[in-house]
């Protein structure tokens, strides 16, 4: 029994350290999401759940509503992404899965300020002469993409859209390391009200890219639209387009 007590006593150690690396860093991202949302403009932020698995990059956040008073609410259902820590060794950041489902995403336009539902956008910085570099060995990549029953609207002083997503996916890897690769996405939705339809099928990040595109639109009222250029133009658009 006297020899059994060290390795014990490390196996204990070792089995606080697990668990405390497994559990706090969720706490900590729970935490910080909480007051930089405050920060930029929020009155009120919850999250029903925050997962974060630091051994496999798993990250998944469910019920977060975000509020402000005279401002639409910033609401995501589910959030899940996955990325890939052994294609970090090779310079590849690539995310294996990304779902988005059941938000209500707005962004508005007021006073030169951008803002997601209740959250303030940061402005973009100004652009300045600086020396050329290098370009980067790094490269982006996603295995996957889903997202269903999306809410979101795009507002400024001249005009006002709207466009619901039923269902987005895609269905095919995207990766900058095999441009050649084939993809395809799909989309079904709706734009303000009218029946929208989208599918892409080819190989987008070829030096020279091919492309086939679909696109259905049904009954859409062209004064929404065209408002800010055409300004009294009224009609409705409807299309079954292959390019």
């Amino acid at each position: 029994m006297i020899k059994r007590k060290p390795l014990l006593i490390s196996t204990s150690i070792l089995l606080s350290l697990a668990l405390l690396i497994s559990f706090t860093p969720a706490l900590l991202l729970k935490f910080q999401l909480k007051k930089q949302l405050l920060l930029l403009g929020a009155d009120r932020v919850e999250v029903e759940s925050l997962y974060l698995n630091p051994w496999t990059g798993y990250v998944e956040v469910k019920g977060l509503v975000v509020t402000a008073a005279a401002r639409p609410d910033l609401k995501i259902g589910q959030l899940l992404t996955e990325i890939s820590y052994r294609a970090l060794w090779d310079k590849r950041l690539q995310i294996i899965r990304l779902q988005l489902a059941d938000a209500e995403l707005h962004l508005q336009q007021q006073d030169q300020q951008w803002r997601l539902g209740p959250v303030r956008l940061p402005p973009s910085t100004p652009e300045h002469d600086t020396p050329p570099q290098s370009p980067s060995l790094w490269r982006g990549g996603l295995n996957g993409f889903t997202a269903s029953n999306i809410r979101s609207s795009f507002t400024t002083s001249q005009m006002a859209q709207q466009l619901v997503i039923d269902q987005a996916q895609l269905q095919q890897p995207l990766h900058q390391w095999t441009p050649q690769q084939q993809t395809q996405f799909s989309f079904r939705g709706r734009l303000n009200d009218s029946p929208l339809s989208i599918n892409t099928q080819g190989t987008p990040l070829a030096d020279q890219p091919a492309i086939t595109f679909e696109l259905k639109l049904q009954d859409l009222a062209l004064a929404a639209i065209t408002q800010p250029w055409l300004e009294g133009l009224q009609g409705q658009l409807s299309t079954d387009l292959k390019l």
